[in-house]
């Protein structure tokens, strides 16, 4: 113990002079940054030379009998070890400013690689130095259980080992509380610098005070086809982006933001088309994935459930689940491929009756039934609505119809198919009789209710008898096979690729990546 102490306070003071003091002269080039660098370092080498000085006389000279201890030398300078408490809490900001530093100036590395190579520094850099101080705490806990294990319960020494053993664990673990939010500020840092194209509010809110979970790839399933998108989980939100392979690595192009307040995760079981799938729903955007195996996937519908259900340790004082949808929560898109009518009018989707969606109920819609707009929920710029949910909503705001959660029940507006599994189909056709006959259902329902109602204008009244009393759904041709997933290159990235439509899909380029929600 006094062996290391020694190297220990040496290395400090080794420190102190050939990089602090110097760096500390008005005339260097770096001398304001000295507090991000060496913090309290001159209080933790004071703390540790007194220890020294103490334990020296109590070792040193005379050979170690029963009489002697040193667990009253510990208990005497714990409330002083509360230095390194200080010293941990803005580690991270001295090491990040010393990497920084290394990295852009080049008269800071020279100082540095001078100071390394002088007698005494025995080949350590100044990284390797100011890790020291955080190591000899934990080495404390550590030198003192053992002393403890070595010491007769007879001893008078005992009942004060005990004492100090104690003492210096309760400040080994806050240690290393520390150490752990000091590795997680540094992912958020290292997310933040990969991630391109972010505006400074996310920015910010990536190196806030949340923790980072989980990363890793996902197919989010997108208007066109699924794409591989790079999703990072913390505690109070999730981002997605594209993923962009460079010269020297995979870079991620920023494309949304979801807090996870009022969200939801739910897990879909598997069907021929889509496997290892969840969806995820919150107030700004609902969409499935899937993922590469089963395993990962109920990796991530584990974290996202403990998160929404505060039950992880990061998230303790907080609750964001909800078991069920309401009007603020974003509607699920349905897929470009999973129609090929209108699901009011049931016209056929061509190259001149294109393909839209309708903000409010995720309904694949032809121009002709979402013309009219209105502000939606959260926002404030008129969005595309169909005709159907801007008469309701509008009905609904002067009150002569009850407000319904949605322009559909959540749970029946998930794509099914005929067996009840969501957004399960193997053939698109089906899925499409079945939206068919539900909207034709759902519309006959509030066509009785609107019905009753004197006030409700006779244009709903109108175009609900006509959805109502269309019949049967019409056959539909065969579907096409479903193209290879491929991976996206940096020319698809360019612009918010996934608002890119197709020849027969148009979308407001206004709102962002091909969703299913708005």
């Amino acid at each position: 113990m006094l062996a290391t102490e020694k190297s220990y306070v040496a290395g400090l003071k080794f420190v102190v002079t050939n990089y602090m003091e110097p760096m500390k002269q008005p005339d260097h080039p770096f001398h304001r940054l000295v507090p991000n660098i060496f913090q309290n370092l001159e209080e933790v080498l004071d703390t540790s030379e007194l220890l020294l000085a103490k334990l020296r006389p109590r070792i040193e000279g005379a050979a170690w009998d029963k009489s002697q201890c040193i667990a009253d030398v510990f208990l005497e300078m714990i409330p002083r070890f509360s230095c390194y408490n200080t010293y941990m809490e803005n580690h991270h900001i001295a090491i990040r400013t010393v990497n920084r530093l290394l990295a852009t100036r080049v008269k800071f590395a020279q100082f540095a690689q001078s100071v390394k190579e002088m007698h005494g520094s025995e080949g350590r850099d100044l990284l390797t130095f100011l890790i020291t101080p955080v190591q000899r705490v934990l080495r404390y806990s550590l030198l003192f259980k053992d002393y403890l294990k070595h010491t007769s319960p007879s001893l008078f020494d005992y009942p004060m080992a005990k004492s100090a053993n104690a003492a210096l664990e309760m400040l080994a673990e806050a240690v290393n509380d520390s150490i752990r939010k000091e590795q997680n500020m540094n992912k958020l840092y290292e997310i933040r610098d990969k991630l391109r194209g972010l505006p400074k509010p996310i920015q910010q809110h990536i190196v806030s005070e949340h923790a980072f979970i989980r990363e890793g790839s996902l197919m989010k399933m997108c208007k066109k086809k699924p794409k591989k998108r790079m999703f990072f989980l913390f505690s109070d939100s999730i981002v997605y982006a594209a993923i962009v392979q460079t010269v020297t690595g995979p870079l991620y192009s920023f494309r949304r933001i979801m807090y996870l307040k009022k969200a939801r995760v739910k897990p879909l079981s598997d069907s021929a088309d889509i496997i290892n799938a969840f969806q995820i729903s919150t107030e700004q955007k609902s969409f499935f994935v899937m993922a590469d195996s089963p395993k990962e996937k109920d990796f991530w519908v584990m974290d996202l459930t403990q998160i929404l259900k505060g039950e992880r340790k990061e998230v303790k004082d907080q609750h964001f689940m909800t078991d069920k949808s309401d009007a603020s929560e974003a509607p699920v898109w349905v897929p470009d491929k999973f129609a090929v009518r209108c699901m009011i009018c049931g016209d056929f989707f061509n190259v001149v009756k294109r393909r839209h969606h309708c903000r409010n109920c995720g309904k694949l819609v032809c121009s002709n039934c979402c013309s009219k707009r209105r502000p939606l929920l959260g926002s404030e710029l008129p969005e595309r609505v169909c005709l159907f949910c801007y008469d309701l909503l509008e009905l609904q705001e002067q009150g002569s119809i009850p407000a319904f959660p949605t322009a559909a029940p959540a749970k029946k507006a998930e794509l099914t198919t005929p067996n009840g599994s969501p957004v399960q189909c193997a053939t698109p056709p089906r899925l499409q009789q079945n939206r068919w006959k539900h909207s034709n259902s759902l519309m006959a329902h509030e066509y009785q209710a609107l019905t009753r109602n004197k006030s409700a204008p006779s244009l709903l009244v109108k175009r609900n008898s006509e959805m109502q009393l269309r019949g049967p759904a019409p056959s539909f041709p065969p579907p096409k096979p479903s193209s290879t997933l491929t991976l996206i290159d940096v020319d698809e990235i360019s612009g918010d690729e996934d608002d890119f439509d197709d020849s027969t899909s148009s979308d407001d380029s206004s709102d962002d990546d091909g969703r299913w929600y708005h």
